[in-house]
């Protein structure tokens, strides 16, 4: 009887615990997530990028974007060529101190009513930052300017 217990309860429990895994518990270590934002469409329908581990990936199919998004929610599905992590591969290393010191900024200015920009989701030692960059830049700071201009070469 122990032998039949065993065998077709407990060892398909012990199967389905250890094959299921959970990719979006799943945790990534520092990264960049960007994305357009915003407009009068609701969202552009460019994909979200994610930089991390030596990699630029697209999560394609995230349709409408929204600005809680978190980096779990998204299904990374495209791994970007190679020349294209070269163009943003420094970013992570290379955030601006302004940016670090002022989470949730909104950097510039937007020329129109809802133009849309950018929005910038960094995790770094375990620490979460976001800032969203409008389309008008020629307030902010040269590193500031730099920063979105690299991210800007992929929209």
């Amino acid at each position: 009887m122990k032998n039949k217990i065993l065998v077709f309860v407990i060892l398909p429990f012990l199967f389905l615990m250890l094959s299921c895994t959970n990719k979006k518990g799943a945790t990534i270590g520092d990264y960049l997530l960007f994305y357009q934002a915003g407009g009068f469409a609701g969202g552009s329908q460019q994909p979200y990028y994610l930089l991390s581990s030596g990699k630029l990936q697209a999560d394609t199919s995230a349709g409408l974007r929204q600005s809680s998004m978190s980096v779990n929610n998204l299904n990374f599905n495209y791994q970007l060529p190679a020349a294209k992590y070269n163009m943003v591969s420094n970013l992570l290393a290379s955030i601006p101190a302004e940016m670090l010191n002022n989470n949730n900024k909104d950097f510039g200015t937007s020329p129109g009513m809802d133009m849309g920009g950018i929005v910038v989701k960094a995790s770094l030692n375990g620490q979460s930052y976001t800032w969203t960059f409008e389309p008008d830049q020629s307030a902010s700071s040269p590193a500031v300017v730099q920063f979105i201009t690299e991210i800007r070469l992929l929209f």
